[in-house]
């Protein structure tokens, strides 16, 4: 199976895609800290758009530097999704921790029983390691999987 036929980069903005994709798994890579208020980007999005923000003081900081966080019921415009935040990775890092970082994330959304998955990547750096897992141990695990770059110039997976 063609990874690419499993993963679409879209074009929209993130709030667009939230909305027209319909996940029921929100997958953040890079998150940034959430401790001293609404961040900016998606996350900030989110808080400001759905529940996320109120079991964000539930949440235990820093998140570890290859886990991530599983927040399962967010509600955001009428429908229920779970939200996975993955640690920023560190400016130095290789591939393989990377890899290791989206592995998490991705474990955690089959393990919470997702289908279609939203992955937000902030910083390239992130696509190799999205493209392996897809096309590795996770191949055939998600029947939708749909890209949002925060960062322009990434190409499909």
């Amino acid at each position: 199976e063609d990874v690419r036929a499993a993963c679409r980069v879209l074009r929209e903005p993130f709030a667009e895609a939230l909305a027209a994709e319909c996940p029921d798994c929100c997958v953040l890579l890079n998150a940034e800290p959430m401790r001293t208020g609404i961040p900016e980007g998606p996350e900030g999005y989110l808080c400001r758009n759905s529940t996320l923000f109120l079991s964000l003081s539930e949440i235990q900081y820093p998140i570890p530097h290859f886990g991530c966080v599983v927040v399962p019921l967010v509600k955001s415009s009428g429908h229920q999704m779970c939200v996975i935040l993955s640690s920023k990775p560190g400016r130095h890092e290789q591939a393989e921790g990377i890899r290791r970082k989206v592995y998490c994330a991705l474990t955690k959304a089959r393990e919470s029983g997702c289908r279609r998955v939203l992955v937000v990547v902030d910083g390239l750096a992130c696509a190799p390691g999205l493209r392996a897992c897809l096309g590795g141990p996770f191949q055939g695990a998600f029947p939708e999987v749909a890209v949002v770059p925060v960062a322009p110039g990434l190409r499909a997976c």
